[in-house]
């Protein structure tokens, strides 16, 4: 008799580990496409300053490359 107590207890302890082992994958599934849903977010918004700051930076460099210009602030 406390044979068998053992293996359903032995059972029930296996079944709540498989749950509870789901769970933890589902979770990370979840908390990983989230990052990564953010991350991409993040960098949508960000990408219109950086191509601002790109193109400033390239109006400047096209501005100061003249001679008589350059010579005015060196």
């Amino acid at each position: 008799m406390l044979w068998l107590t053992m293996c359903y207890w032995q059972a029930i302890v296996a079944k709540k580990k498989t749950f509870y082992g789901m769970k933890v994958k589902t979770l990370r599934r979840k908390f990983t496409d989230i990052c990564n849903r953010l991350t991409a977010v993040r960098d949508h918004l960000t990408q219109p300053y950086e191509d601002r700051v790109r193109r400033l930076y390239y109006a400047l460099k096209e501005v100061l490359s003249f001679p008589v210009l350059m010579s005015m602030y060196l």
